[in-house]
């Protein structure tokens, strides 16, 4: 599986067509792509800056979903809705699981409801291995007791050292709940964070529908 976590920044006139736009892309990649997990637009408190998560079984499908006509289509537009050239306005990190386990093609139930999260985190020398392993036990807690977590898994960054959650979350209230350290969560935490060097960066956004 390969994750995308692609931060856009767009002219302030051009902020609601892009909106619409690609919102319209999501709903035709849930139409036509079965190899994408998800593929989420959401907003930021600067009403410039948007993010997309996505989520594809495989390389080939993210060579397919980038290869496609209603891609190319968007594509037309797009670029001149950017704040400044492509390599300057998106800032995009391929991210890829620590674990092989396949999902399953994940539909937005919960609607303008839905949180977007990514939890960045910078692993001192040499404990690779034990935050994979407390981040495994982490993630089996979370899918086990946690119905509002509607997707919570964990990855290697492509920025060297650094690793990252990606989450998908039913409501506000679902996300607070597992930040106020449940037992399953509790159980795991000293072991996870002693991995952790600094702490960790976290970014919750609200889905654009």
């Amino acid at each position: 599986m390969i994750g995308i976590i692609a931060k856009i920044r767009v002219k302030p006139e051009a902020a609601e067509a892009f909106k619409a736009q690609t919102v319209a892309l999501t709903k035709t990649v849930a139409k036509k792509e079965p190899g994408c997990v998800f593929y989420d637009l959401y907003s930021t408190e600067d009403p410039t800056l948007f993010v997309a998560l996505e989520l594809y079984h495989s390389q080939a499908d993210v060579d397919a979903h980038g290869a496609s006509d209603h891609v190319a289509e968007t594509m037309k537009t797009v670029p001149g809705m950017l704040d400044g050239d492509m390599e300057s306005a998106m800032q995009v990190d391929i991210i890829t699981p620590t674990s092989g386990v396949r999902e399953d093609r994940q539909e937005n139930t919960a609607g303008s409801d839905l949180l977007g999260c990514v939890v960045y985190f910078d692993i001192k020398p040499g404990q690779e291995e034990a935050f994979e392993a407390a981040g495994a036990d982490m993630m089996a807690g979370v899918h086990a007791n946690e119905p509002g977590a509607l997707f919570y898994r964990l990855f290697k960054s492509s920025q060297p050292g650094k690793y990252v959650f990606m989450e998908r979350w039913a409501s506000q209230a679902a996300l607070d709940e597992h930040m106020a350290g449940p037992p399953h969560v509790a159980a795991v935490a000293e072991r996870f964070m002693a991995c952790v060097e600094g702490d960790p960066d976290m970014q919750v956004y609200p889905i654009v529908v």
